[in-house]
């Protein structure tokens, strides 16, 4: 059910900006939109910065991460192991209304 919500949320957003933030990284969408990631991640056929300008096409879920596929073809995949989390959430969705969604 929160991926049906989340997919909704973050399809054709474009991701406009990263930035780190002390001990998670946010990336700034096209719509206003925020989604911060405190577990850990890595970007597959690029860099943090080679994925500014790309679109969300696909969110995938798998037992061990969740991945959000780009237009460019590039990946970001966080883990969401349980040995993964950081803290009490793996990311967090915040919209532009402030309405926000945590992966717990």
């Amino acid at each position: 059910m929160k991926m049906d919500i989340v997919r909704k949320l973050l399809l054709r957003r474009r991701i406009v900006k990263f930035e780190p933030v002390h001990d998670y990284v946010q990336f700034c969408l096209s719509d206003g939109s925020i989604l911060n990631i405190f577990n850990g991640y890595r970007v597959v056929g690029g860099s943090d910065a080679d994925i500014i300008g790309d679109e969300v096409a696909e969110l995938i879920s798998t037992e061990g991460e969740v991945c959000l596929i780009m237009s460019s073809g590039r990946h970001i995949c966080v883990a969401i192991g349980d040995a993964d989390y950081r803290g009490a959430e793996a990311m967090e969705y915040i919209g532009p209304d402030g309405a926000r969604v945590v992966w717990s």
